[in-house]
């Protein structure tokens, strides 16, 4: 089995940067990577700082909607994984692709909102 590409411990890194290098992808993918970077930056960023927050006064259900959320993170990094696979297998046009992308891109931008506190 092939190790996955990882840039800094972060798999989605690791395949944004592929796709970043790619001889086919297109000015609106690029963009795309480009603020898939930021957003999985954002999302790092705000993980690590609630992990310093005190959670104890969470209640059960509460701690199971932050897990389901970090699960969402990592399916997102699947997801992107699986789409970049069946675009270098041509299973794929590179409009489908970057449509595909800017869903999950999205996604990404508005998953640490749960976790943003006023």
């Amino acid at each position: 089995m092939t190790a996955k590409p990882e840039i800094r411990g972060s798999q989605m890194l690791g395949t944004l940067d592929q796709i970043l290098h790619y001889d086919n992808t297109s000015l609106r993918a690029v963009e795309l990577v480009g603020r898939g970077i930021s957003a999985k930056a954002r999302c790092t960023f705000v993980s690590a700082e609630d992990k310093t927050r005190d959670s104890s006064g969470l209640s059960h259900a509460e701690r199971m909607a932050a897990v389901d959320k970090l699960i969402e993170l990592g399916d997102l990094e699947d997801e992107l994984e699986d789409l970049w696979q069946q675009r270098r297998a041509d299973e794929l046009t590179a409009a489908d692709f970057d449509a595909a992308l800017q869903d999950i891109v999205q996604r990404l931008e508005a998953w640490p909102a749960h976790l943003v506190k006023p």
